[in-house]
């Protein structure tokens, strides 16, 4: 077989396994980072949309439109149980 040098043995797996771990949670959180951020700035715009311009002049689309709303009727019938 192949002889090992003096100071290459592995004798825990621990320590690979804990700089793994942290190198996975921050490359994961920084793609949920910008997850975040698109979805924080569509939702942004969508406000800012429907302070701007009433109606059928919005640019959102009425896919969105329709789930926000039923969003926030569904939003209000919860509130409404509770108090």
């Amino acid at each position: 077989g192949k002889a090992s040098r003096p100071g290459e043995d592995l004798y825990s797996i621990g320590g690979p396994c804990a700089l793994i771990f942290i190198m996975s949670y921050f490359i994961g959180d920084m793609f949920l980072d910008i997850f975040d951020m698109s979805t924080t700035t569509v939702l942004h715009c969508f406000v800012a949309d429907e302070e701007m311009f009433d109606g059928d002049e919005c640019y959102a689309e009425g896919k969105l439109r329709d789930w926000l709303d039923d969003f926030e009727e569904n939003e209000r019938k919860i509130v409404a149980r509770i108090d």
